[in-house]
């Protein structure tokens, strides 16, 4: 049976990555259908690696205890160079700054399992013996066929998600069939987001066409840290892209936010780049060998390159640093040099997290901390959050009050917390009696942070004003300024709860 022919979103393939970015739709209230052209879920499947960052991304989801406890975890790797005489290093996770300091070896077919039950909650089942047939698109829909046991059906939806399917392997697209038009003058894309056959290998599609969007395998190059079996790139991609779709679909931002999907993931767009790609890991691979072995011979070296392979393996040191949500406070400068004068701007000094890092960069993971469980339970709110430290001087506009203006109006898409150590007139207190918060994150009283719904933080502040908090958001195109008038009724700061999500 067919579901709705009218749906926000479609994603095609329920792979790990399809489940995810299904879910992360559904949980913000975007309709969304997932279609497998496999008759029934795996069975069986090899067992994956799934690295700390993608276990912070199923934290966010509500589904890592579930995840965990199908598998089990390791807290050191051995990486091995060379074929004679082969060096180890062995590295170790417990220095990561994460909740989750280790590796979780799973089969696949399990974590798929968790996920779809996780769907299965929020109303969305799996559309199974379902294929996608021909894709067009304009300016604002996508139409598509889906077969289905004989059946046909055309289903208009605004966003299309191609991703790998639940046998792990990316979807196939028909060639094109003249008997398979769809009525209108559209942009015709017979051959969907599969990626074409080079000499030289799979070239990685791009992440990107109009409204149609590639996530996971069919993106990127398999590596040694992301080789054909992981889920870690597509969980990634999928809960990176999901939340601007949705933010976009309601209304609450520019579509421009979309063009952060293919900047912030890094693809890899035609075969000169993919060539280059394994000339470089040919390269890594050499000087890989050459560094193992000097580090087994001097400790200081061993230790500085299990930090850089530990940051690249687990996922926890991909920034957006240059992303253009990134927004940084500055300062103004007059330097004067006999009778020259120069002045301008800098970037303000920083404390961690900073602007493009994660925020749980930042050493909030004890696990016996109620304000570090209070701040974990807050990512798994879908919206973004303005974090403000309570307190601290203002002229004008009190920091509260511009937090209480932005809750008032932002509300749909926007957590405001006001991180307090008593009790304190701002939106949602999140209490921090022992200031662990307060020092972990290196917020002094009138400090804030905005953070994404990904957990990275998006711009901080020695001070809100309406002005810096504006200037923050501008890369969303919010639809209408902040408010300048302090709000009357507090009825609307009502936050929902995360166990709901």
């Amino acid at each position: 049976m067919f579901g709705p022919s009218r749906p926000q979103a479609v994603v095609v393939g329920a792979g790990p990555a399809g489940l995810t970015a299904a879910y992360e739709l559904a949980r913000r209230g975007v309709s969304v259908r997932l279609v497998d052209a496999a008759e029934a879920p795996a069975i069986t499947s090899h067992t994956v690696a799934v690295q700390p960052r993608t276990l912070e991304a199923f934290a966010q989801m509500g589904v890592v205890e579930e995840v965990l406890a199908r598998g089990s975890t390791s807290r050191s790797i051995t990486v091995q160079a060379g074929t004679r005489s082969p060096v180890p290093l062995v590295a170790d996770y417990s220095s990561l700054p994460t909740s989750y300091p280790y590796t979780l070896a799973a089969a696949r077919h399990d974590i798929e399992s968790v996920l779809r039950l996780a769907l299965a909650r929020l109303g969305v089942p799996v559309e199974w013996d379902t294929r996608p047939g021909r894709i067009e698109q304009d300016h604002d829909r996508v139409l598509l066929r889906l077969h289905h046991q004989g059946r046909t059906q055309v289903v208009e939806t605004s966003w299309l998600i191609h991703c790998d399917t639940s046998s792990g392997t990316t979807p196939e697209h028909p060639a094109a069939d003249p008997s398979d038009s769809l009525p209108g003058d559209k942009q015709a894309l017979p051959e969907g987001l599969t990626p074409a056959r080079h000499s030289d290998g799979l070239a990685p599609t791009p992440l990107r066409q109009g409204r149609l969007f590639a996530v996971g395998a069919a993106t990127r190059q398999p590596t040694r840290c992301n080789g054909p079996g992981s889920i870690d790139s597509g969980v990634q991609d999928a809960h990176n892209l999901a939340w601007k779709l949705a933010q976009v679909t309601h209304g609450h931002a520019a579509p421009a936010l979309l063009d952060t999907y293919r900047h912030e993931r890094q693809p890899i767009g035609n075969p000169a780049a993919t060539r280059l790609t394994s000339v470089r890991s040919l390269l890594v691979r050499t000087a890989l060998t050459a560094a193992l072995h000097a580090a087994h011979l001097v400790r200081p070296l061993r230790r500085a390159l299990q930090r850089i392979l530990l940051n690249d393996l687990s996922g926890l040191g991909i920034r957006h640093t240059d992303s253009p949500l990134t927004t940084y406070d500055t300062q103004h400068y007059i330097c004067a040099i006999g009778p020259f004068v120069a002045a301008g701007t800098l970037p303000a000094p920083h404390t961690r997290p900073r602007p493009g890092e994660r925020l749980t960069h930042a050493p909030v993971h004890h696990p016996h901390a109620p304000s570090h469980r209070a701040l974990h339970r807050q990512l798994r709110d879908p919206r973004w959050t303005l974090l403000l430290a309570a307190g601290g001087p203002h002229t004008g506009d009190t920091p509260e009050t511009v937090a209480l203006n932005a809750a008032l109006q932002y509300g749909p898409w926007l957590s405001v917390r006001t991180l307090t150590t008593t009790h304190t007139s701002g939106p949602q207190p999140l209490h921090d009696p022992h200031h662990h918060l307060h020092h972990a994150l290196g917020l002094a009283p009138g400090n804030w942070l905005l953070i994404r719904p990904d957990a990275y933080v998006a711009a901080r502040g020695s001070h809100l004003t309406r002005r810096s908090l504006q200037q923050a958001l501008t890369p969303l195109a919010p639809t209408a300024p902040l408010l300048s008038e302090a709000p009357r009724d507090l009825r609307p700061l009502t936050r929902p709860d995360p166990k709901k999500h």
